[in-house]
């Protein structure tokens, strides 16, 4: 929201500088962001106005809080209202109002003005809409614009020779079609309220005008249109077609109905003084009349008790008025009736918190909060996702969070890559078409971080997130994850060869096998028992992959990402990402802490190499080998494969270390040649396989 200083002197008197009125405004919970110079001297307030303070979406609003805070008179004598007069007869049959949708749109005024003359609007008005960032059009326009942004009220200004008939407020017929006044084609449907006359959409009802009825030069007629659109069905219409104006953004929020008849009369005064406009008459549809104030007891002993200091009674009273709030005084206690501007207000403590902004935080004191921790245990999911942070970041990888909206773009891949065409899940009324889709796999969000790093020369990218997936199979679910990606280039420290002590950086490609550690570690460290990998084609994944199994459960993935995913991201480098399911990881989890006794007895380690077809996993080999030595065979590790010129087509040569180890006492080298043997028969029974 933009002010110009000199507009607010208009009704207040500003004596203080404007970075110390920026410094007051702030502390009072209107934060102003940036100072701007304007013309002849002006100074430009660019203030962030929090949702639910509509009222100061107006140089009105801006100048009341002023008022409070400075102490100064708020002077409303700038605005020259005019004699409403009720439309006679003749006019009300040719020109009526009629509402279809009464809680969209609770009241409706138009005012008809004859003999009106287009022209440029003065100058001064022209000076301040540039100010605040709106652009002239022509008098009558100009002057829905600024009573806008004096009162905070929407008003659109319609050419009445063009309107056929009558003007209707209803919801749009599916199908229906409008060209805005930024001449864009707009198909509706039956969620969106509109004006139309007899025949066709005259405008999106608090949004923006159409193109068919507007104000031009040869206008001679104008129907002012000042209307109270319920914020619910503007915000969800905006969001659907996409469109945001000062407009929509005031509606969004929740104008005051009564302020409806005060911007009106406002307006036509400035038409009847500007545009030489002659009032025909008003029409009034809707309810009428004032809105009930509200009314909220205000005990003082209360406010010491919220805010934690007494402030004086003739403080809080005079407070309250200079917000324009009426009081009835009693002993102990006031009685408060609420504006009908203020429509945040709804309780005792939305009192005291007006008392407080006023008077000033800063003259709440300092002390310590007193609080008695209860003791409590936490949640196991809470302790399991804090334990995989802390052992993959001490592996060198970084967090990252995402959000769960992926954009409308992306359906076409995830469809010609995986399985989702009925599963995904698309927000109705996004606030982006960027952010429409609910991400089936933490991949399309984690793609995107590496693609900006990699394009901002980051050499070597290690993230991890922990998040939700959304879907869609006999109902609607969510389920967490862990996702963790990696590209780049690794660098290891080693030592020169030939006995010199020169140590020197190596870096290399990043691979599978990083990734894959990177997991092994995070489940040994988590307490994991009993998981295997299991090479398997995964959608999305190129040219191999592996599912990881805990218990016979499948509950992750993690491979190479395949080139026609990583091409639409423009990423070029080869990327390793997996995915794991969370809730039956932390089933599987136990934090009890188990403790055997070292053993007593020596391992013994022998090493054996294979050559073997290239379709049996690594698993069915240790499988073969734990089976062969059962209980006697502590540990199976690969630490070779190999594939070349002098390994035959269609196979591999794998070689692994075994190690054997008796509990109760040690093995002799008999037993150990006897157990290698049977493991040896073993793989070449059951697999095949060629021991060397």
């Amino acid at each position: 929201m933009k002010v110009s200083l000199n507009w607010l002197k208009d009704y207040v008197d500003v004596e203080i500088p404007p970075k110390e009125l920026a410094e007051y405004l702030t502390m009072a919970g209107l934060e102003v962001k940036e100072l701007c110079e304007g013309e002849g001297g002006d100074v430009i307030f660019e203030i962030e106005v929090t949702p639910n303070r509509v009222d100061c979406l107006s140089v009105l609003g801006i100048a009341r809080e002023v008022s409070a805070i400075t102490g100064k008179e708020l002077r409303t004598d700038s605005a020259k209202p005019c004699q409403s007069k009720i439309c006679p007869p003749a006019l009300s049959s040719s020109i009526k109002i009629e509402i279809q949708d009464r809680e969209e749109c609770r009241r409706y005024i138009g005012r008809v003005f004859r003999k009106v003359k287009i022209k440029p609007s003065p100058e001064w008005m022209q000076r301040r809409l540039l100010s605040l960032g709106i652009k002239p059009i022509n008098n009558v326009v100009d002057i829905t614009n600024y009573v806008m942004l004096e009162y905070g009220q929407p008003l659109h200004a319609f050419d009445l020779n063009k309107i056929r008939e009558k003007i209707v407020v209803r919801k749009a017929k599916r199908g229906e079609k409008i060209t805005t006044l930024d001449n864009e084609e707009k198909e509706l449907d039956e969620e969106i309220l509109i004006i139309a006359d007899a025949q066709r959409p005259l405008a999106i009802a608090g949004i923006i005008g159409g193109e068919d009825c507007k104000v031009e030069e040869d206008t001679e007629s104008v129907l002012l249109e000042s209307a109270y659109f319920a914020p619910k069905g503007i915000r969800k219409a905006s969001r659907r077609l996409g469109i945001s104006t000062e407009s929509s953004y005031r509606f969004e929020r929740g104008v005051s109905l009564e302020g409806t008849e005060i911007a009106s009369q406002r307006a036509s005064a400035l038409i009847e003084e500007f545009a030489q406009g002659e009032l025909e008459g008003m029409i009034l549809e809707g309810e009428e009349g004032k809105e009930r104030r509200r009314e909220i007891e205000l005990r003082f002993s209360r406010v010491a008790q919220l805010l934690g200091m007494e402030v004086p009674r003739e403080r809080i009273e005079e407070i309250l008025r200079s917000l324009h709030f009426e009081l009835e005084v009693e002993k102990e206690k006031v009685k408060v009736k609420v504006p009908h501007f203020r429509q945040d207000i709804a309780q005792e403590s939305d009192l005291i918190e007006e008392v407080a902004r006023i008077f000033g935080y800063q003259h709440i004191p300092l002390i310590m909060p007193k609080a008695r921790l209860s003791g409590f245990e936490e949640k196991k999911e809470k302790k399991v996702e804090k334990r995989i942070k802390e052992i993959l970041i001490a592996s060198g990888f970084e967090e990252v969070i995402t959000s769960s909206l992926i954009s409308e773009k992306e359906i076409a891949l995830i469809n010609e890559i995986n399985k989702y065409k009925e599963r995904i899940l698309s927000l109705a009324n996004p606030l982006s078409m960027e952010e429409k889709v609910m991400r089936p796999e933490l991949m399309f969000s984690l793609l995107p971080v590496l693609a900006w790093n990699l394009n901002h020369q980051v050499e070597k990218i290690k993230v991890f997130e922990i998040g939700k997936v959304y879907g869609r199979q006999k109902r609607i679910y969510e389920h967490k994850r862990l996702g963790m990606a990696m590209v780049g280039k690794e660098e290891e420290i080693e030592r020169e060869k030939e006995g010199k002590n020169i140590w020197h950086r190596k870096s290399r490609e990043i691979d599978f096998y990083d990734l894959k550690g990177a997991v092994e570690k995070l489940l040994l460290g988590l307490g994991v028992e009993d998981w295997r990998f299991t090479e398997e084609e995964n959608k999305g994944f190129s040219p191999f992959s592996v599912t990881l199994k805990i218990k016979g459960r499948r509950i992750g993935v993690l491979g190479e990402v395949s080139r026609s995913i990583l091409a639409y991201y423009e990423i070029e480098k080869r990327v390793y990402l997996c995915e794991i399911e969370l809730n039956p990881l932390v089933e599987v989890i136990s934090f009890e802490k188990k403790f055997v006794p070292i053993p007593k007895y020596p391992k013994v380690r022998r090493d054996i190499a294979l050559l073997i077809k290239e379709e049996i996993s690594c698993e069915q080999i240790t499988e073969v080998i734990r089976e062969s030595g059962r209980e006697l065979i502590n540990n199976v590790r690969l630490f070779d494969i190999y594939k070349g010129k002098q390994v035959p087509a269609g196979f591999k040569s794998l070689a692994f270390s075994i190690e054997y180890q008796h509990k109760d006492r040690t093995l002799t080298d008999e037993e150990v040649d006897h157990l290698e043997r049977r493991v040896r028969e073993q793989l070449r029974e059951r697999l095949g396989a060629e021991v060397r």
